[in-house]
């Protein structure tokens, strides 16, 4: 996971300034460790918090600009297709310095324009401008699972991984709580739409887009998954849908398996996380590491479950034990992460875990999202 940090200056005259926005991107340091990088434009700055995942060179960094210099993007997330997409570009006579899907993506966006996210397999929130036309695009992906948040006024549209940032550059604006959000949060955990617990910051609703030319700001929506499921007239039967949702899973893990760093899985014993560490095993060809968490209490842990899966699949398998103590010292540092309040209970031993696992892999694949959605 990476982060990123934008202005935009929408009037004409404002100017950011470049100390206060990299001490506001460095808020983010948690997200990227590996990297720290600010590019100024001429109605833009762009600054990004590098988690090395794919091409770990220094070539691959952001923010980055296109090699005719026309076009810069910063982008949090991964383009799992991207060497598909990449094999059609070099035959379109696109060039290629990197190994990297970011610049995939950028060339793709300079071959396709904003109809390029119809290609992408994965999560990704970027925004990319052209300093020629002077257009910026803000786009989030389908299903929202890259954060994204933007506050905008008569001067500037600054968007962000973390609300923090936006804080720290727009310091006189007013901290107000907003209600709504609250209200939200006690009926479904988190706030709707695109509220935030900030009145005066949103979140950019997934599978949406921001253009922003000049003054003139628009919000598009891009791909809707009711409207998808209208245009699927005819139930083909269930060993159909079985057959492809196997084909699909197995797609799914491998497409997540591409990294050039150490991957595992998360393994609660439960079915989700069940079939991506079956599958994973499936596909890899030595032991993949699994690893469950539980508490020292009695009857709060999963490890029995965990441990039937671990041994069908032969998988390198860590066991992480948590005290009721590590659980509530944890939960304040969690909450100045998210800027917002906890949703489920599940989230501290998630990040206690993912603390532990850091020690021996960068990328984990879990069955989180599958509830959500």
């Amino acid at each position: 996971m990476c982060g990123i940090l934008g202005g935009i200056n929408i009037n004409g005259s404002f100017k950011f300034d470049i100390e206060i926005f990299s001490d506001a991107l460095k808020l983010q340091e948690h997200r990227g460790p590996d990297d720290s990088h600010v590019v100024e434009g001429e109605n833009f700055i762009f600054g990004h918090q590098r988690l090395s995942i794919i091409d770990l060179s220094t070539t691959a960094r952001q923010p980055m600009i296109s090699n005719c210099g026309k076009y810069t993007l910063v982008f949090n997330g991964e383009i799992y297709n991207f060497e598909e997409i990449r094999a059609i570009l070099i035959k379109k006579g696109h060039q290629f310095k990197t190994e990297s899907d970011t610049e995939v993506l950028l060339n793709s966006f300079i071959e396709y324009g904003i109809e390029c996210i119809d290609l992408f397999i994965g999560m990704f929130a970027f925004a990319i401008n052209d300093k020629i036309s002077g257009v910026t695009y803000i786009v989030r992906d389908r299903l929202g699972i890259k954060p994204l948040y933007y506050y905008q006024d008569e001067k500037k549209l600054i968007f962000s991984s973390e609300i923090k940032s936006i804080l720290m550059l727009e310091q006189d604006m007013e901290r107000e709580i907003n209600l709504d959000a609250i209200s939200s949060y006690f009926s479904f955990r988190y706030p709707i739409l695109d509220d935030t617990f900030f009145k005066g910051i949103y979140s950019l609703p997934p599978a949406h887009f921001i253009k922003i030319l000049g003054s003139k700001v628009e919000i598009t929506e891009y791909w809707n998954a009711a409207k998808k499921f209208e245009e699927q007239k005819n139930d083909k039967g269930e060993e159909f849908y079985i057959e492809n949702l196997q084909t699909l899973l197995e797609s799914a893990v491998k497409y997540r398996m591409i990294a050039d760093v150490p991957i595992g899985s998360y393994l609660s014993g439960g079915v989700d996380s069940s079939i991506i560490s079956a599958l994973m095993a499936k596909n890899s060809d030595k032991p993949i590491k699994t690893y469950t968490i539980g508490f020292t209490e009695d009857g709060y842990n999963e490890f029995d479950y965990a441990n039937l899966i671990k041994d069908k699949y032969k998988t390198d398998h860590k066991e992480i034990v948590l005290s009721g103590e590590d659980y509530f010292e944890t939960m304040t540092k969690l909450i100045n992460f998210k800027d917002a309040p906890l949703s489920v209970p599940n989230e501290v031993p998630l990040y206690l875990m993912t603390k532990e696992l850091k020690k021996s892999i960068t990328v984990v694949l879990s069955g989180e999202g599958a509830d959500e959605i």
